[in-house]
């Protein structure tokens, strides 16, 4: 299937069913829907219908932070460790700890450039203990979805 430079086939996805109401997990800090789909193609057809689990949340974007310093030794760049539950639960996991760097989810009133500016503040203090000012940090790409849904 052909697409446009940069463009993926535009593939429309329908709602056939919304079994959210029934779902026992609806409310708190994730949700989740449990929804029946069907992919429309731009020939006409579609897919057969498919059960998806959505997981839902008030905050879905994020900050990752990149702290750094210029040291003796060169750019100290500062990592920490998290438990992850779901990488501890995994049969072949041997470990549910990793090393990442620091992370924090945006808050609905840090929207925008300048909020996310204070979250990725508000989250190096939380995450490692620093106390920068919020203008201490800049964008170094455009916003990106690495897990959607």
């Amino acid at each position: 299937m052909s697409s446009e430079l940069g463009r993926g086939p535009a593939i429309e996805v329908a709602v056939v069913a919304d079994d959210t109401a029934t779902a026992r997990c609806d409310e708190g800090f994730l949700k989740l829907r449990r929804l029946t789909l069907e992919n429309r193609y731009p020939d006409g057809s579609r897919s057969a219908p498919y059960r998806y689990d959505l997981v839902d949340r008030d905050a879905l974007d994020a900050v990752a932070i990149v702290l750094f310093a210029r040291g003796p030794e060169g750019v100290e760049v500062c990592l920490r460790t998290a438990l992850r539950p779901p990488l501890a639960l995994r049969d072949d996991a041997t470990s549910g700890v990793q090393w990442e760097i620091p992370a924090g989810l945006i808050e609905p009133e840090e929207r925008g450039p300048e909020g996310a500016r204070r979250c990725a503040a508000r989250e190096a203090l939380e995450e490692v203990g620093a106390t920068l000012a919020a203008e201490a940090f800049e964008a170094l790409g455009p916003p990106v979805t690495l897990s959607p849904g």
